[in-house]
């Protein structure tokens, strides 16, 4: 039986990329660092329930940690990949669009301390399209250069997760470097229309993503966790229901879910809010088991938290379809 790859995770947040790739059989997590309470909370308990089972959880902030002694004192001395998501409000159209110049826009740079220092065969960053375009990418290409003087071939591209099996129209920039005889090749894209020049499976659709699971609960914590209806006054839920599918509310600043299609990508807000999409049928927004299924996570992976904390970790996730492809044509660049 082939040698899982070890992986180190950082900014592990509510660990869609480490389901993804764990999902594979071909990587395992090693360690999660995670400064967010609640969301290492979250790590801590599914980790007792299987998922991340070899993994060390740390509540630790990625930059604050002096790389080479950790790394020798929780014997990490070699892995096989460094993955993660640095905080992307620094560079999010949502967010301030303060760049490098925030406190959290500087943790894209302490992302790469960690890949310098471990020097694994890979890594792989997550962070929102835009980054590509700060400062005319002037801040891409220097992030970019900083693997590339340490000897990784490097590559970004901006992917939607609704191409690789998600039901969700999330677009993500990925950036991956390797140190490997074999050229990465980016996953092609497995969901959409077919044509004459690719046989493609359809796009999963919120209907698929909401197949089997049961009514909403009245009650919290709901039946899987974290499924339990959503309450309005009378006035919101009347106008949800005129609402049609796909339709926007303007009030809200939100979608009205198609059943036919993936839904537009969730939106997180700071630890008091969540902009949950409206159900197709329903005059209500999402329960967070919902939005769950739209990125993949299992009935049985469990968030902690009240209603915003948990729903934040859901929306700034990796879909896990989308990891799980990465993952898959990062493993096919290490093998011999």
């Amino acid at each position: 039986m082939r040698k899982k790859y070890k992986i180190i995770s950082l900014f592990t947040g509510g660990g869609g990329l480490d389901l993804g790739f764990e999902k594979t059989g071909l990587f395992e997590s090693v360690a999660c660092i995670e400064s967010e309470p609640l969301f290492y909370e979250t790590l801590r308990i599914n980790k007792s329930k299987g998922f991340m089972k070899r993994a060390k959880i740390f509540n630790d902030s990625v930059g604050e940690i002096n790389v080479s002694p950790f790394l020798k004192q929780n014997n990490l001395k070699y892995v096989n990949g460094v993955i993660g998501g640095p905080p992307c409000e620094s560079f999010s159209v949502m967010g301030k669009k303060d760049g490098i110049t925030s406190s959290k826009g500087k943790l894209v740079f302490d992302f790469f301390d960690w890949v310098v220092n471990a020097c694994p065969n890979f890594f792989l960053m997550e962070n929102v399209p835009r980054l590509a375009n700060i400062e005319n990418g002037s801040v891409l290409k220097k992030l970019i250069r900083i693997p590339t003087e340490a000897g990784y071939k490097v590559n970004y591209k901006i992917l939607n997760a609704s191409h690789f099996g998600a039901a969700t129209k999330r677009e993500r920039l990925f950036l991956v470097g390797v140190k490997s005889e074999k050229p990465f090749e980016w996953p092609s894209r497995s969901h959409g229309e077919s044509d004459l020049f690719n046989q493609l499976v359809p796009l999963v659709t919120t209907k698929d993503a909401f197949e089997n699971l049961p009514k909403a609960s009245k009650l919290k914590p709901g039946s899987p966790q974290g499924h339990y209806e959503i309450k309005h006054s009378d006035v919101v839920k009347k106008r949800f229901s005129e609402l049609k599918q796909g339709q926007w509310d303007k009030i809200r600043k939100r979608a009205k879910l198609c059943y036919a299609s993936p839904s537009p990508a969730l939106v997180a807000g700071n630890l008091s809010g969540i902009r949950s999409h409206i159900h197709p049928e329903l005059p209500r927004e999402l329960t967070n088991r919902e939005s769950a299924r739209l990125h993949g996570f299992p009935d049985k992976f469990e968030f902690f938290g009240n209603h915003a904390s948990m729903g934040k970790q859901i929306a700034n996730s990796v879909p896990v379809q989308l990891a799980e492809a990465l993952a898959k044509s990062i493993a096919k660049c290490l093998m011999n």
